[in-house]
């Protein structure tokens, strides 16, 4: 019979594992959201700014394994914007603010991360 105490102390230990496991792949989230957000700007002129909101972001938000990579952008179309994410490792959803209520796209500019902006000479 396995004592309380033993059991306790497996179920911090597979604990521990998820956590680092949840941090590594958030980390790793964030890095690709990144080099998406500088491909969506060298493919779509249209676009002036990538924003990074959601889980993968906001660390008030809880982050699971499975969790998506979510982008909005000032200009540009949503189903084209796609386009330049598709062949990501991870789920990637896109949207354009001038296609969403302004309600939600003032959110994200607060809450979410400015991950590009657009150079003058491009």
């Amino acid at each position: 019979m396995v004592s309380p105490r033993d059991a306790a102390k497996t179920i911090r230990a597979k604990n521990e594992l998820e956590r680092k496991a949840v941090a590594k792949r958030r980390e790793e989230a964030r890095a690709e959201g990144a080099l998406l957000a500088l491909r969506i700007l060298n493919e779509h002129p249209e676009v002036a700014r990538v924003w990074g909101f959601g889980s993968t972001y906001e660390a008030w938000r809880r982050y699971r394994l499975d969790s998506d990579i979510d982008l909005a952008t000032d200009g540009g179309s949503a189903y084209e914007l796609l386009k330049s994410v598709e062949r990501s490792a991870f789920k990637v959803d896109v949207i354009s603010f001038e296609e969403i209520p302004a309600g939600l796209a003032d959110f994200i500019r607060e809450h979410g991360t400015l991950l590009a902006e657009a150079q003058d000479d491009r």
